[in-house]
């Protein structure tokens, strides 16, 4: 197990005068950064951090963890100086999700166009219905409409009821939750968790079908007389992405206490360091050491990995001058803590986010790539934010790897057991991907 806990234990008692050894400002753009203050600095971290009494200390071990739900209960302790270090951890979480929303729709919508494409709907199934809760949900009310017109004529009457209802609304709102038909009270849990925050109810039932129904399987052996079998194929509920998402954020601004947690966090009195601390870099800091700059209108991969080997320069020349000229707290701070490798993780974090959104996904899978902990690859690390993962998850998608996807998703299911709806959506769109039209794998 790694020192840092030892080191975030001592440090408030350890730290005497040793910063008269600190390392001098170089001129350098990286001299701003929080990795050089924890180490120039380590009595100051220590201040940050706090001791025994503030009982903060385990949130800034979550926080370097990356479990941000520990963090979150960490922190809060009812003071607004607690109440804001936990907005900071509770916006780290809500970016995660919101991440894996757009994952969640990218799988749920090739998956349902996929399964029309190569083996055509079931007679009567009511995957329609959930094809059509989807696309209502993502406002895409074209694809809704076709979608519940097929679910109309589902076996099932509950399904072929909501699909009525949906129909009939043209949205996903206003749903009672006392109405008999379980589908709809479904909608009404979904509402009363994004206006509220409380996901609970949710997350218990996250992993559990939506609804199931009898398919009946052939027997494997043609001509075999043997009677086929009756199985059970279920559903997982396509809100769940989103709706973690928005409650995410809403618990997020409800510890801020207005509509914007990162405004709240970044524009309060909170110490400068804890504001940045285990972060990324602002992008004038990526100006100054040329990383970054003048993208390509293609998305380039190439490009991308000449910005990491830029960052990886600097990086490199920092920490090898921050631990010739840092004071011993320094030098253990610096090496226990990761902090260079923490760094450029979250660097090329924000690049991969970047990217994407600029409708990168090459890009962005190089920088998430290159970001991890080549020696934990498959671990959430404190190098290895997990929304490292779920930016490669989609990437991978958005690229037509959809196997690829499904392997990096697997990274975070021990951590996030609430994905496991999403696991089986990507790995159903990976059987299907490999079928053709008359249900034969092309493996075969």
């Amino acid at each position: 197990m790694r020192l840092y806990v030892t080191i975030l234990l001592s440090l408030a008692i350890g730290c005497g005068g040793d910063d008269a050894k600190n390392a001098a400002p170089s001129g350098d753009a990286l001299d701003a950064s929080w990795a050089n203050i924890v180490v120039s600095q380590p009595v100051r971290f220590a201040e940050v951090v706090g001791d025994e009494r503030t009982g903060r200390r385990d949130g800034w071990i979550a926080l370097h963890q990356n479990d941000f739900g520990a963090a979150v209960d960490a922190f809060n302790d009812g003071t607004p100086h607690g109440k804001l270090l936990a907005t900071r951890a509770a916006v780290e979480r809500s970016e995660l999700f919101e991440d894996l929303a757009r994952v969640n729709d990218i799988a749920w919508f090739s998956t349902f166009s996929t399964w029309q494409q190569r083996t055509g709907i079931p007679e009567g199934s009511g995957l329609p219905y959930v094809a059509g809760l989807h696309a209502l949900d993502a406002g895409d009310s074209d694809a809704a409409t076709a979608w519940l017109e097929l679910a109309s004529n589902a076996k099932a009457e509950e399904v072929r009821n909501a699909a009525l209802q949906l129909t009939e609304r043209g949205n996903v709102t206003g749903f009672s939750a006392d109405v008999e038909n379980s589908l709809l009270r479904s909608l009404a849990r979904h509402e009363l968790a994004r206006q509220n925050g409380d996901l609970l109810p949710i997350l218990q039932r996250a992993n559990s079908a939506l609804f199931s129904e009898p398919v009946e399987v052939a027997s494997d052996e043609e001509g075999s007389g043997l009677p086929a079998l009756t199985v059970e194929r279920s559903f997982f509920d396509p809100q769940v992405g989103r709706t973690l998402a928005l409650g995410y954020a809403k618990n997020a601004t409800g510890l801020a206490g207005d509509a914007s947690p990162n405004s709240a966090v970044l524009n309060s009195d909170l110490d400068p360091l804890a504001k940045a601390l285990f972060g990324g870099a602002p992008a004038e800091m990526l100006a100054q050491i040329d990383v970054a700059q003048n993208p390509t209108a293609e998305d380039d991969v190439e490009w991308a990995r000449e910005q990491v080997r830029r960052l990886d320069e600097h990086l490199d020349a920092w920490e090898g001058a921050s631990f010739a000229n840092a004071s011993d707290d320094g030098k253990a701070l610096l090496q226990d803590l990761d902090l260079a490798d923490v760094f450029r993780s979250r660097i090329l974090l924000g690049l991969a986010r970047e990217a994407l959104r600029g409708d990168h996904p090459r890009r962005a899978l190089a920088f998430a790539q290159l970001a991890l902990d080549l020696e934990h690859p498959r671990e959430i690390t404190p190098v290895n934010h997990p929304a490292l993962q779920a930016v490669i998850v989609e990437a991978q998608l958005r690229t037509g790897h959809t196997r690829e996807a499904l392997d990096a998703l697997q990274v975070l299911l021990p951590a996030y057991p609430v994905l496991l709806g999403l696991d089986e959506v990507i790995s159903d769109l990976a059987i299907l991907q490999n079928l053709d039209r008359h249900g034969d794998s092309k493996e075969n």
